[in-house]
């Protein structure tokens, strides 16, 4: 019996619903239909402070010390097979919500390779307005051994009506087949 994979959709957006939740979709559609489950976890209005530094987490072979919404999450991440990371593009960069999100990953000693994905939203142009975020995105999936299957961004978009006739939907619909496989 193979058993499903198990995709965790983090959606790093307070706005639940608008253009990186259209996006989302898309990419969640494809590994449906490859027989994969998608959770989505909204984190836009989750209590995720910061990585404090201390290194308690290393030192004591322990997961974060802090108590926030963060904890919970820690245990669907062992779990998944797949990670999507999706938002939409503030000042060159993805939102404070999805670096708390990574930076809080450092705990994370048991480095178990699984692929990862990441989808961005933006209401002005791609260029270089977005490397900031990719590159950060792919450098965090590189230190957490995570095999980067790439990255969908919907640019010049205002609405999601706007995302959903993009052609960055084909390609976080691959990516979601993709995460799948």
């Amino acid at each position: 019996l193979i058993m499903p994979k198990k995709i965790l959709a983090i959606l790093a957006t307070a706005r639940t619903g608008g253009n990186t939740s259209a996006l989302l979709e898309h990419c969640a559609k494809g590994a449906e239909e490859m027989g994969a489950q998608v959770e989505v976890l909204p984190i836009g209005t989750a209590k995720i402070a910061g990585c404090l530094g201390c290194d308690f987490c290393r030192n004591n072979h322990a997961l974060c010390i802090q108590k926030d919404d963060m904890q919970p999450l820690y245990q669907k991440l062992q779990k998944a097979d797949a990670v999507v990371l999706a938002c939409p593009v503030y000042y060159g960069s993805y939102t404070a919500q999805l670096k708390a999100f990574i930076d809080r990953l450092y705990c994370l000693t048991e480095k178990r390779p699984k692929k990862c994905a990441l989808l961005l939203t933006a209401g002005g142009g791609a260029g270089e307005n977005c490397a900031c975020a990719i590159s950060s995105y792919q450098i965090a999936a590189q230190y957490l051994n995570w095999q980067d299957q790439g990255y969908a961004l919907a640019d010049q978009v205002d609405t999601p009506a706007q995302v959903h006739a993009h052609p960055a939907c084909a390609q976080a619909y691959r990516l979601g087949r993709a995460l799948a496989q």
